[in-house]
């Protein structure tokens, strides 16, 4: 390529510039070739490690999910062994209910009724909850509650708010077993006619709210920051793991909610949080 200036100089002058092209095209091919390359590369290793996350997420997914198909499928089992041993069982208590009117024992027949009817109490008692998970979980604890000799009352109200994923309905379900299953710990030493078990649950305010509130000696001031320490426990069975309240902070830590103890004048109340 040639280009040519004229200089107005005292005398006429014209500057000519010639170019050769063709060093300027081929580093210009070079230099496209290789964005090429270079975009080509990345688009890949971008798409791959998409592949490899969009992986990991349904693997994580899928876990959580079949975690809470074992939950749901365990305690549904639980509840039709108790419905199979109620129905194989219904021709022993009608033998037994017609010898006690029979030898006229009127007191052990009213107590012996009020039996029966507290175990098919927990057939017909339906939670109307929107995670299956979490229901059966309750319907499961009324069985386990009946079979320790545990009142457990539970009030499950305005649940039809109630929209969680998997994920967070496995750790709904974790947090609520572990606070049950301490209440229940805490009131098996209690007389029969003392062993008594609150479950509240209900949405307010864009949050949910669960409390347990059990029978018993309340739990001093000096110890309520320690039972969330792993392995810390009040308890001597050596069985007692002491995790139980703090996988609960943990999880609740993870939904940036709170967990809350409240020592009553008669028993202790756990309170939990979480904005949904």
């Amino acid at each position: 390529m040639k280009t040519f200036f004229p200089l107005n100089l005292n005398a006429p002058v014209v500057v000519g510039l010639v170019t050769d092209l063709s060093s300027v095209n081929s580093y210009m091919n070079n230099l496209q070739i290789k964005m090429v390359i270079l975009i080509g590369v990345t688009t890949i290793v971008a798409l791959v490690v998409f592949m490899l996350i969009s992986r990991y997420y349904t693997k994580n997914k899928e876990a959580a999910v079949h975690s809470v198909q074992e939950v749901f499928v365990g305690n549904m089992d639980q509840l039709f062994t108790t419905l199979r041993e109620q129905r194989h069982d219904f021709n022993n208590h009608m033998a037994t209910i017609n010898s006690l009117v029979h030898l006229k024992e009127y007191e052990e027949l009213n107590k012996y009724t009020k039996e029966i009817v507290g175990e098919i109490t927990i057939v017909n008692d339906i939670i109307n909850i929107k995670s299956p998970a979490l229901s059966a979980l309750i319907q499961a604890k009324i069985t386990q509650a009946l079979k320790k000799r545990i009142t457990l009352d539970h009030h499950i109200i305005n649940m039809e708010q109630l929209s969680l994923g998997a994920i967070k309905s496995t750790d709904l379900v974790k947090i609520i077993s572990n606070l049950i299953d301490n209440a229940f710990e805490a009131v098996e030493s209690l007389p029969e006619n003392e062993r008594y078990v609150e479950l509240n649950g209900y949405i307010k305010q864009d949050k949910l709210y669960f409390s347990v509130y059990n029978t018993g000696t309340p739990i001093p001031s000096e110890q309520i920051a320690k039972m969330f320490e792993k392995g810390f426990s009040t308890k001597k069975s050596s069985t007692n793991s002491g995790l139980g309240l703090f996988i609960v902070q943990r999880i609740i830590k993870q939904y940036k909610g709170k967990v809350l103890v409240m020592p009553m004048q008669e028993g202790n109340k756990f309170e939990i949080i979480i904005p949904l």
